[in-house]
């Protein structure tokens, strides 16, 4: 169930059924934090933070308003991240629809910045340990790859959106 993220009050009341060993334990965890997620990054709900690229530009999620903004973590040892990167360029390319912000939770910043390189992803990439937010427990970020969809208007529009679904957002 929670691979759909579609049921958080059903996988919440099945989490609760279990013992609170199992609760705190590394599945418990995750489940945990999918239900904080749940709750706490809600469709509708404004968005704006500060951050700093990967070239050292300091930028705001504001300044990108009038365009669909992807915010998509994902880490350099992560396959499916990495396969989903073709599509990620191609949204890239129509860039006068939307911004794409791409969000590493490598923990090796030398790894993380060589495989933007190497993939030529030439859009915005932040790694999720900025000056004045973690951004990777601020969006409650258990697993990868996540995104989160913004309006144009600056408001959470879509979490987890496929690729497929994005591309043809775009149309």
């Amino acid at each position: 169930m929670i691979g759909t993220r579609n049921h958080p009050a059903e996988i919440g009341n099945f989490f609760n059924l279990l013992p609170v060993n199992e609760q705190n334990g590394f599945y418990g965890t995750k489940i945990r934090k999918y239900l904080d997620q749940s709750k706490n990054i809600v469709l509708g709900q404004k968005m704006d933070f500060d951050f700093v690229d990967i070239n050292g530009k300091t930028h705001s999620l504001n300044e990108f308003r009038g365009k669909f903004i992807l915010l998509e973590f994902w880490a350099t040892w992560c396959g499916p991240c990495i396969s989903q990167i073709p599509f990620l360029k191609q949204v890239s390319a129509k860039s006068d629809k939307i911004s794409v912000i791409s969000i590493s939770i490598d923990e090796d910043t030398d790894r993380w910045k060589a495989k933007v390189n190497d993939l030529k992803m030439n859009w915005i990439n932040i790694h999720y340990k900025q000056k004045n937010i973690n951004l990777k427990k601020y969006f409650f970020i258990s697993s990868v790859p996540y995104n989160i969809l913004i309006s144009p208007e600056g408001k959470i529009l879509r979490k987890n959106i496929t690729m497929n679904e994005l591309l043809n957002l775009q149309d």
